[in-house]
């Protein structure tokens, strides 16, 4: 496992921190760009997560999980892209770790949230502990998280940047053979608005 003072540095030299949602990176990719630019549509179309809009009413978006050796801070990145765009625009990216201890998760996005908010002094920063994840009936699985909001949300979504760990239950990780995960996102207003209130 890297070390935390590792994880840090290449998280800032990752994360362009700017006042502009755009601006930011994870593994020098940014919502707004053409997933094209990093991957090829044949490699987009195998990585599509299919499970993303099965009990979704609305259609908007879909992801693609993208798990790669030569990433250099993740060990996987997630897009959300809108259904029938030719270009692949980003509209949210996520950087993914995964953890056989969840400790070390805390450990990491600790740091992460630490660094974040001395750049971002004048952004937001909403802490909302440790609770139910949704994704688990039981109750059981827990999620950890921290968001860094760019403006205001009336009703529309909005820009955010999110830090996050996830504690899934035994059960679910024998039934999905998942693992505990640390998830630093980048997350346009629009797709924050599907996910929120489209569901």
């Amino acid at each position: 496992m890297r070390n935390i003072f590792l994880f840090v540095f290449l998280f800032l030299n990752s994360v362009v921190l700017a006042d502009n949602i755009s601006d930011h990176e994870i593994e020098q990719i940014s919502v707004g760009d053409s997933l094209l630019d990093y991957f090829s549509i044949t490699t987009i179309g195998k990585n599509i997560d299919k499970s993303t809009n099965a009990n979704r009413r609305d259609k908007t978006f879909y992801l693609v999980d993208i798990v790669n050796e030569d990433f250099k801070e993740y060990d996987g990145l997630q897009f959300g892209l809108k259904e029938n765009d030719q270009n692949f625009t980003i509209y949210y990216i996520a950087g993914v770790d995964f953890y056989s201890d969840i400790s070390k998760c805390y450990e990491k996005m600790d740091s992460i949230v630490e660094s974040i908010s001395d750049l971002l002094k004048f952004t937001e920063k909403k802490d909302y502990g440790i609770y139910p994840d949704p994704s688990d009936p039981s109750g059981e699985s827990l999620f950890r998280s921290v968001y860094f909001d760019f403006q205001k949300d009336q009703g529309t979504g909005m820009d955010h940047i999110s830090v996050g760990c996830t504690d899934w239950s035994n059960t679910f990780e024998d039934l999905y053979n998942w693992k505990d995960n640390l998830r630093v996102t980048i997350t346009t207003a629009e797709f924050d608005y599907w996910v929120n209130y489209l569901s």
